[in-house]
This record gives structure tokens, C-alpha cells and sequence, in this order.
């Protein structure tokens, strides 16, 4: 692997881990914090279709919130959309603005080489270090496969981590030197030292 392609997936990991430990808003007890509204979108490589779902908050908007589309297939957790919600409180001009997953954004650089679209997922997310303000304002975070699946085997296949989307077919090395680097970066910053 190369050093740039190395130095890119580490930038993407520290920067899911910063969003990760970001502190969350204050709300007052029985109050009402910030939330983003969710759009699924039906994916175009398994033909999942968007549903009703129960969303844990902040993800519950209805309103003039920020809205965040991603693929129906695919889940995240309620933490990863942290850095919308803090940029939003930040900077209310962005208040309607409009967010994508990378499973989103991946399935409109899947004509690219995987490289390429790895360097423009990175600039695409670049707006949660105030490094751009780029159009495409995509969310720096993993994954996880949404569906009912049944048995043990499908649960814990749902409830693996995928750094781009569950369709994305990346070499295995590129995932676990990614989760190394999120790992890493999590423990720096969890432990004061980054």
C-alpha cells in the first residue's frame, strides 16, 4: 500500500474518531436538543427500499433540521451523527443544510478506481475540520448492514463495521488498517494524548 493511500485512510479514521468523541450539545433535563432529519434513499446495488424506522435521538427531525440521506440498507449509530448536530449548533446557517452517509456517496463514485473515490470521500468530508466548505457535505462514519436477518451468523455480520459501505469491495487490508487507525485515534484522544 502506498504511503499517501495510508496517510488518506488514517486522516478518514482520526477524523470518524474526532466526530465520535465530540461533546454533544447541552440539553436541560426533559428538553429538547438538536436533531438531524433522516431520508433513506433506496440503494442501487441490493434493491433495499426505504421504510419506516425507529430512530434513536438526535436522528428524530421532522422539521427545518439538517437532514442526512443514506442508503436504506445501511445503519448508523446515534453518535455518528454528532458532528452535524455540533456544526449546526456552530454555525446556524447551516441549519437546512443537507448531508449524505459514505455508503451514499460511495455508490456515486463507484465509476472511479477506489482509490480516486477514497481521495474524493476525503474532500467531501473535510468540512468537519473547517477545512472546506465543500458542496457535498458527507458524514465522516462507519457503517453497518440494516436488514432482518435471522440466525447468529447474519446478526454478527450485521453488526461488523464497514468504513466506506457494506457494498464497497475494498481489499481486506484497506478495512483493517483503517480500523487500526480509528482505534488508535480514538485511544490518543480518549487518553489525552491526542
Amino acid at each position: 500500500m502506498s504511503a499517501e493511500l495510508r496517510d488518506l485512510l488514517a486522516g478518514m479514521a482520526a477524523r470518524e474518531a474526532h466526530g465520535e468523541l465530540m461533546a454533544p450539545p447541552f440539553v436541560t433535563t426533559g428538553g429538547t436538543g438538536p436533531s438531524v432529519r433522516v431520508r433513506l434513499v433506496a440503494c442501487t446495488v441490493c434493491g433495499a427500499i426505504g421504510g419506516d424506522r425507529r430512530w434513536p435521538a438526535p436522528m428524530r427531525g421532522t422539521g427545518d433540521e439538517p437532514a442526512l440521506s443514506m442508503l436504506a440498507c445501511e445503519r448508523l449509530t446515534a453518535r455518528a451523527v454528532l458532528p452535524i448536530v455540533v456544526v449546526v449548533e456552530r454555525f446556524p446557517e447551516l441549519r437546512g443544510a443537507r448531508f449524505a452517509t459514505r455508503a451514499l456517496a460511495w455508490t456515486e463514485l463507484t465509476h472511479l478506481p477506489p482509490e480516486k473515490a477514497l481521495w474524493q470521500l476525503d474532500l467531501a468530508e473535510r468540512w468537519v475540520n473547517g477545512l472546506a466548505a465543500a458542496p457535498d457535505l458527507t458524514l465522516p462514519a462507519s457503517t453497518r448492514s440494516h436488514g432482518a436477518g435471522a440466525g447468529r451468523p447474519r446478526r454478527r455480520q450485521e453488526l461488523a463495521p464497514y468504513f466506506v459501505s457494506p457494498h464497497a469491495r475494498l481489499p481486506a487490508w484497506m478495512d483493517a488498517h483503517y480500523q487500526a487507525e480509528r482505534r488508535a485515534a480514538l485511544l490518543r484522544r480518549f487518553g489525552g494524548q491526542g
